[in-house]
């Protein structure tokens, strides 16, 4: 497999080496736990920071154009977002999500 050093994968291979040298992994040898590792991680769907973003900007303009109080809001925008923290932080990322909506003019694009 052709992939680039993730260093979870390499610690995950260390641990496998130890345990099968203290004997507790006799049936599988650890490359083929390494090799099942890897291929569990490569058919995972990659994460992207830029689909969260543009979905936490969707939902914040959905959100945005109910009519209910502003506090209603940004619990309605915590609870579609599975944010956590304080709320003062999901206000400020609410808020941000609500300008990345808009063009120089201030209309949603």
């Amino acid at each position: 497999m052709k992939r680039s050093l993730d260093l979870r994968l390499l610690i995950s291979g260390f641990k496998f080496v130890l345990q099968q040298k203290a004997g507790q992994t006799k049936r599988v040898p650890w490359q083929e736990l390494l090799a099942n590792t890897m291929q569990q991680t490569a058919d995972a769907p990659a994460f992207r920071k830029r689909d969260q973003v543009r979905d936490e900007s969707r939902i914040a303009v959905e959100i945005d154009a109910m009519k209910v109080s502003y506090g209603e809001k940004i619990s309605l925008f915590r609870a579609r977002t599975n944010r956590n923290g304080k709320h003062n932080a999901i206000k400020m990322a609410f808020s941000r999500a609500l300008k990345r909506t808009k063009d120089s003019t201030g209309k949603l694009f």
